[in-house]
């Protein structure tokens, strides 16, 4: 799991310090991390008012958007997403 977190935590936080270091910072950081934040819900639907989720998905996504605080911090306008993707193939 430290291969995980530190693969997600270690380059958001290395951006967002650089760019709040710049004398030229850029207007918008936008950082996703993922719906894992929520937890298991099962078929539920959650918002950005649903509470976080326990365990490690929900506990790495907290920490994820933490590290690019940062950029919010400096004043650049920070949006963080939780989405979730899936992959899909088609047979021939």
């Amino acid at each position: 799991m430290e291969i995980v977190t530190e693969s997600r935590l270690g380059p958001t936080a290395l951006l967002a310090a650089s760019m709040s270091g710049r004398t030229h910072r850029p207007s918008v950081f936008l950082s996703q991390s993922a719906v894992g934040f929520y937890g298991d819900t099962g078929n539920e639907t959650v918002t950005e008012s649903s509470p976080a989720g326990t365990g490690f998905l929900a506990e790495l996504v907290a920490a994820w958007e933490e590290a690019a605080r940062p950029a919010a911090s400096a004043g650049i306008r920070t949006i963080c997403v939780n989405a979730n993707s899936r992959a899909w193939s088609r047979s021939p």
